[in-house]
């Protein structure tokens, strides 16, 4: 539904991708796909608020980007439909290397990029290299 995803101009998607808003009944939940971004195999989207990609970005293969969770109470079953959710933006050229995880509300700044295996439950500023589970900064990345 193109209301529901949007997908930019020159954007390569792989294999297996899936991007999916659902709007569960609230009519909100919004993919913004900038232009000339590549998708890897195996990429998860969901988003029950807002997700948005900027320009020019690259993630690698098995990137699970999720804007919602379930909320825990130990007295409610999970499948209860407890669910929380906080818009998740990816600024521009941003890298995103294999098996990354970002949680809701999370925004990732502009040229920043995201090391293989990390789980981003924190936003990450322009130009910064993140790293681990949960992801930590490491360094800033050179800016020309």
């Amino acid at each position: 539904n193109a209301q529901l995803v949007t997908i930019g101009s020159n954007v390569r998607i792989l294999q297996h991708a899936r991007i999916e808003a659902l709007n569960c009944g609230q009519g909100k939940a919004k993919v913004l796909i900038g232009d000339q971004v590549h998708i890897g195999h195996n990429l998860f989207i969901t988003a029950r608020s807002l997700v948005k990609i900027g320009n020019g970005c690259l993630l690698s293969d098995n990137v699970a980007i999720i804007d919602n969770s379930h909320t825990y109470d130990p007295e409610v079953s999970p499948t209860s439909g407890q669910v929380t959710t906080a818009s998740i933006i990816i600024g521009e050229n941003v890298t995103i290397y294999r098996n990354v995880t970002i949680l809701a509300g999370v925004s990732v700044g502009k040229g920043s990029v995201i090391a293989a295996g990390s789980v981003v439950r924190c936003d990450v500023p322009d130009y910064a290299l993140v790293a681990g589970a949960p992801a930590i900064f490491k360094k800033w990345m050179h800016v020309s």
